[in-house]
């Protein structure tokens, strides 16, 4: 789950990367909830508890062999978000 130019993007790997894109609906300076949720049949996004994306996808999402990471990208560790998050759950 991440926010980049293009907008905001949900991602997991089944044999390649499947992901949710929209245009990012949040605000400079405004504190947004967002949502990634895969239930094994579908891909949706959420902002704010309002589903803004989804993506029929199906089947177990891939093991990895890099460690969990929250506001950076394992197997690129100078990506790192710019964004403040205040919480998180798994």
């Amino acid at each position: 789950l991440r926010v980049d130019q293009w907008g905001l993007n949900f991602t997991l790997h089944q044999g390649g990367w499947k992901g949710v894109e929209v245009r990012t609906p949040l605000r400079p300076g405004e504190w947004s909830t967002v949502t990634g949720v895969y239930d094994g049949r579908m891909m949706r996004l959420y902002v704010k508890g309002e589903e803004v994306g989804r993506r029929e996808v199906s089947g177990p999402i891939d093991p990895s062999a890099f460690p969990l990471n929250i506001g950076r990208d394992a197997e690129n560790p100078d990506r790192v978000s710019q964004l403040p998050i205040r919480e998180a759950r798994i």
